[in-house]
């Protein structure tokens, strides 16, 4: 299976180093549902994606309070891990739509990244 969810949340994790003073996690969690409604992935594994990475959420939270950026990928690895298991069990047509996701993610991700670039922004690692 394809490690789709890293991109989702390295892109999340740049969201979050990016505008932490923007950052509003409901806000992203409603477009991240509704980007995945909008490839196509069923309502049932919305739901499951979502109930699988929910236990990460404290980590990720305690990582992005204490500014530990090796604590975060590592909790956004395991929960990609997880996510990935996941998608891997839900039909052909989910696994699908889920990778259709993922691309246009990884596509905004980019054309933010390249944004940043051309506007001098440091890049965060």
């Amino acid at each position: 299976m394809f490690s789709s969810f890293k991109i989702l949340a390295l892109a999340a994790l740049v969201a979050v180093v990016v505008c932490e003073e923007q950052f509003d996690e409901e806000k992203v969690k409603a477009q991240l549902v509704k980007d995945m409604k909008e490839a196509g992935v069923s309502e049932e594994t919305i739901l499951g994606v979502e109930k699988v990475a929910a236990p990460f959420k404290a980590q990720i939270k305690e990582a992005r309070t204490k500014n530990d950026e090796k604590a975060g990928k590592d909790a956004f690895e395991k929960m990609s891990a997880a996510v990935d298991a996941y998608v891997a069990k839900a039909s052909k047509e989910d696994q699908a739509a889920f990778k259709k996701f993922v691309e246009k993610i990884k596509a905004e991700y980019d054309a933010h990244a390249r944004e940043h670039e051309l506007a001098g922004v440091p890049e965060h690692h």
